[in-house]
């Protein structure tokens, strides 16, 4: 993660890498009370805080039926959205959608 976003994230632990959306940086993450979160990160100027970031969690219960998602947007236009799935996710994701990698689902560019 670009070094001082995770440090603004507060809370959020075992942050890895699972992919990109519409330009947009998105990582995996766990958090103490709600394991299973989403990080969408708008690349910027790390140095000069010009980056915007955004994240949703959920429970086990609620993860393991839909996944995790989320959206940001940036004061320049910029946006980004991802859906966090479950380990071998056997579901259909939302018209709309596309899985992309074992892990995420972004949305079909028009």
């Amino acid at each position: 993660m670009p070094e001082g976003v995770q440090a603004s994230l507060e809370g959020l632990r075992e942050v890895r890498f699972i992919g990109e959306s519409e330009g947009a940086l998105v990582y995996a993450a766990q958090q103490a009370d709600m394991p299973w979160c989403v990080v969408v990160v708008l690349p910027g100027r790390a140095e000069a805080g010009d980056w915007t970031a955004g994240s949703s969690c959920a429970d086990d219960a609620r993860f393991a039926k839909r996944g995790v998602w989320t959206k940001v947007s940036g004061g320049t236009g910029q946006h980004g959205e991802a859906l966090l799935l479950p380990d071998d996710f056997a579901g259909e994701v939302g018209e709309g959608w596309q899985v992309v990698g074992p892990n995420l689902a972004v949305p079909v560019e028009s």
